[in-house]
């Protein structure tokens, strides 16, 4: 897919933005960034082959979802059974109960039922944003999908209580812009 100058020009801000919406903290770790870069580079390029998979062999993305949870669990299954294989159990259930002894009055929620609630809210995400991605293009799509990232950026400052400075509030004015400047690049 080609596109205008406008339309490439616009990803700029979009992306600078939400660079400098996230310079609050500044503290990193290498593998934590280069793990979080092969993580957004690979759902890119999973976002274009399931676009392409869902217009040429004609693919619904209930299909599509169906097999890509089949693949991560071909996946994750043998590398969750050589875990709880080699992992100490004796120490998880003495951490678990130093846990349940500092504050018996939280409430406590077994793990079993976080982990359903996990895959179904996940199950609905992945849902949801098959059904997105067959009605805009890839593009539209990773652009939408940046400014979820910018809410949950604004949102982790909100919550930590953390102060907003000024590189922050410019990044998120450019970032908006951005896509302001994408959308009217592309009418």
């Amino acid at each position: 897919e080609s596109r205008s100058v406008g339309v490439y020009v616009s990803l700029l801000p979009i992306a600078i933005g939400v660079v400098l919406a996230s310079t609050t903290e500044v503290s990193f770790e290498v593998y934590g960034v280069l793990a979080a870069t092969f993580s957004a580079v690979m759902k890119v390029m999973q976002n274009i082959y399931t676009k392409r998979v869902m217009n040429r062999e004609n693919f619904s993305f209930f299909e599509i979802h169906f097999w890509s949870g089949v693949a991560a669990l071909l996946v994750i299954a043998p590398i969750q059974v050589l875990r709880l294989l080699t992992v100490d159990n004796a120490s998880n259930v003495s951490s678990s109960q130093e846990v349940q002894d500092v504050d018996s009055d939280a409430l406590v929620i077994h793990p079993l039922v976080l982990l359903v609630v996990c895959s179904f809210l996940q199950y609905a995400s992945s849902l949801s944003s098959y059904m997105v991605l067959s009605l805009v293009t890839h593009l539209t799509f990773t652009i939408t999908n940046t400014m979820k990232r910018l809410v949950i950026i604004v949102s982790g400052i909100l919550y930590f209580g953390q102060a907003f400075e000024l590189l922050n509030i410019a990044g998120v004015l450019m970032a908006v812009g951005g896509v302001f400047l994408y959308n009217t690049a592309t009418a």
